[in-house]
């Protein structure tokens, strides 16, 4: 940094896995981060940082990892060491107590749609929960069991100052998630927030959310010379 080393050739981060009984060390580069399963073992996912690739697409112009994009997310098993690479995901998590695993793609054409999907990695096998073209998702959430998933839903495309966030929620079983709350079945002077985090009961037949005033928004009628600016020293 003192040298002022552009970003893209600063050195990456390796994840290392290490296992005891073989006494061997996997080394993985180019790593952004990485999660494990908080009460049960087997499998580890890890975000990878852009690698940058010779191959060209049909004319196309190539769809590029980022924050806004997402970026690429390998699920290793660390059993059988098979790898399966999740595209684009903006946001990710394991289930507290099974093996269930929830994720926000913003989609690649031929691999999947945008949206938000769950997978069985006991069968490996997948669910849609929610797709659309474009949406903002926050607080997406996976129950302990793994069984339900909630989620903040922001599908507008305009630039509304207060944005008009719904909360969603799935259950395993369902074919897609319902829409719970919105702007309109929401308690009179309140909204979803996307602020608040959600959360299950124990027995996971309560989920928790939040709930807000609705903001204080900037009036786009004033010119610059109309807006108050107050300095605090």
């Amino acid at each position: 940094k003192r040298k002022k080393v552009a970003k893209s050739k600063m050195p990456k981060d390796t994840l290392g896995i290490y296992n005891l009984q073989r006494k061997s060390l996997t080394k993985i580069p180019n790593v952004k981060g990485h999660k494990l399963p908080a009460k049960w073992a087997g499998f580890v996912a890890y975000q990878l940082e852009e690698v940058k690739s010779d191959k060209k697409t049909e004319g196309k112009k190539a769809k590029k990892v980022s924050a806004k994009n997402g970026y690429h997310v390998v699920i290793r098993n660390l059993k059988t060491n098979r790898q399966d690479t999740l595209k684009y995901i903006t946001s990710y998590s394991f289930a507290e107590e099974a093996q269930r695993l929830v994720y926000v793609t913003t989609g690649e054409e031929g691999w999947a749609a945008p949206g938000i999907y769950w997978i069985n990695l006991e069968n490996n096998r997948s669910n849609t929960i929610f797709s659309t073209e474009k949406a903002k998702y926050s607080k997406l959430t996976i129950s302990a069991s793994g069984e339900r998933v909630g989620f903040i839903a922001d599908l507008d495309t305009t630039k509304a100052q207060v944005r008009p966030n719904a909360l969603y929620s799935w259950k395993e079983g369902m074919n897609r998630a319902e829409k719970l709350v919105d702007a309109a079945s929401a308690p009179q002077g309140y909204r979803v927030s996307a602020d608040g985090n959600i959360s299950y009961s124990e027995d996971e037949s309560k989920m928790y959310f939040g709930l807000a005033t609705p903001p204080i928004v900037k009036d786009t009628a004033l010119i610059a010379e109309e807006i108050v600016n107050v300095e605090v020293w």
